[in-house]
């Protein structure tokens, strides 16, 4: 059985009916009152809507008067009961009764949300103003019966200005119901609610978790019982599961969060001992998966800021000692390139590091130098020039100060000094001729004519000329490689010489 609404907020003053309508009734003692006022209500609009079609409008009631005594003496009309003019008495009637259909339809508004229960005083009061209004229409009195419509109008207006308070009232006691476990207290409150504000979308999902709070509270129990027993993912999926159900279900969210964030720290503290351990035994790649692994769980936790530091420096420290080992090693074997390359990688992590810059200044020299005896090496039949033996020979001087030169230096310096010297030693060279051809060597003389000659000549290109009476002259060129072997040139005019035409 419904509870009474005396516990809601009231109105904001008194709701005062005129000085002669009826007094309310005394409040009942019983705990709820019939609701067979709600259809009296219906039958007393219907049956005024009925008397109302009935009656009729062309004229008033016409005043019934008693026949006059021929011996009595002519009274004067009571101006009060002297008949209207019918136009007038007409409108009256109209007014009167466009007046009670509007309070009518109010009134109907106001039993469909049950003020019956909530303004029980206050309905009594409207239905003694509609009595008495209805009471005057008959009588033809249709101001007086207006006056009343006008005063249950009123009241009308006051009880519904008084509906968002209840209704706020009734959703709030729910709320509290649905906060203390009681799915049957905050149901009816919010039914009661809806009663009055169908419309009213807060006592609508009240009332939509309040069916299902038994369910949810049951889901919270056992999520409850499993985190206690340190089962996790099933406290997890019964939270979740309530949540599904009620998205506002008390504390199911936070105890999501706290589990999570649990998992989380877990998560992040195994990720970062890992990649401690890794650090420490020297795996900067299994560290820097474990740290990453990390970052996504707690990005601005100090202690990952400080393992990802502490990564950093050993990843630099031992880039910086492998690379200088590199360099090391590559100036012990004269591998000048590669030891640039290596100290250059050092200095990129720490340029501090002042003897590795004096190594890289030594190495950047040596590779130059060694560059340099590579270029003559390759090619020394070029040291027969001049310009490119005197060239070679500052050189090799300049080689030949270094302290130590070590095994490929040394090895450079033999080879350049003996390919300076082949280009200075004189090569054998055996002309062929017929005895009859002067022969002469361009930068070394004229030799005559033989059959036969032999001579030394420096490594060179050279270019050897012939003539004879009567025969076109022949030019031969040939080239003496530094220590090269004897070598034979023919050197004979063969071709008569074209007469000379004018």
């Amino acid at each position: 059985m419904d509870a009474p609404f005396d516990c809601l907020p009231a109105a904001p003053g008194p709701v005062t009916p005129a000085p002669y309508s009826a007094p309310p009734p005394q409040r009942e003692t019983r705990p709820a009152r019939p609701r067979w006022r709600r259809w009296a209500w219906a039958a007393i609009i219907a049956a005024l809507a009925l008397t109302l079609s009935r009656l009729p409008w062309h004229a008033p009631p016409q005043q019934v008067v008693p026949p006059r005594d021929a011996a009595t003496p002519d009274a004067p009309a009571n101006p009060a009961r002297a008949p209207r003019n019918p136009a007038t008495m007409g409108t009256a009637r109209g007014k009167a009764q466009a007046a009670l259909a509007a309070t009518l339809e109010r009134v109907d508004a106001l039993v469909r949300r049950d003020a019956e229960r909530w303004a029980r005083a206050d309905m009594h009061a409207l239905e003694a103003h509609v009595a008495a209004g209805e009471k005057a229409y008959r009588e033809a009195r249709y101001d007086d019966a207006r006056a009343r419509y006008a005063q249950a109008d009123d009241l009308v207006a006051a009880l519904e200005a008084r509906v968002p308070a209840l209704t706020t009232a009734l959703v709030e006691r729910g709320e509290l119901a649905l906060a203390q476990g009681d799915s049957a207290a905050a149901a009816a409150s919010f039914e009661r609610a809806l009663t009055i504000d169908p419309g009213h979308a807060a006592a609508r999902d009240g009332r939509a978790r309040a069916a299902t709070l038994d369910q949810v509270l049951a889901l919270l129990g056992q999520a409850a019982g499993n985190e206690r027993r340190g089962d996790v993912d099933k406290a997890l999926a019964a939270y979740r599961e309530a949540l599904a159900i009620d998205a506002a279900a008390t504390g199911a969210a936070s105890a999501i969060q706290r589990i999570e964030r649990a998992q989380r720290g877990d998560a992040f503290r195994d990720s970062l001992g890992r990649a401690l351990g890794a650090l420490a035994g020297g795996d900067f790649a299994a560290a820097r998966k474990a740290l990453a692994r990390a970052a996504g769980l707690d990005a601005t936790n100090p202690e990952l800021i400080a393992a990802q530091a502490h990564l950093e420096r050993a990843e630099k420290a031992a880039r910086i000692e492998r690379a200088l080992a590199r360099g090391e090693a590559a100036t012990r074997n004269e591998r000048w390139a590669d030891a640039v390359t290596h100290y250059e990688q050092v200095l990129g992590d720490d340029a501090s590091l002042t003897a590795v810059r004096t190594a890289l200044d030594t190495a950047r020299a040596r590779a130059r130098l060694d560059a340099e005896l590579g270029r003559v090496l390759a090619a020394p039949q070029k040291l027969v020039d001049d310009d490119a033996h005197a060239a070679a020979s500052r050189l090799l001087a300049r080689a030949r100060r270094i302290a130590a030169p070590g095994e490929r230096l040394s090895a450079q310096l033999a080879r350049l000094e003996h390919a300076l010297a082949l280009a200075r030693t004189p090569v054998a060279v055996r002309l062929r001729s017929d005895g009859l051809t002067a022969v002469r060597i361009e930068g070394v003389g004229e030799l005559g004519s033989f059959a036969a000659h032999t001579l030394r000549l420096r490594p060179g290109r050279y270019v050897a000329r012939g003539t004879r009476d009567g025969h076109a002259a022949v030019r031969v060129e040939f080239e003496l490689a530094p220590g090269s072997a004897a070598t034979e040139v023919s050197v004979i005019c063969r071709d008569a010489a074209r007469p000379v035409t004018e």
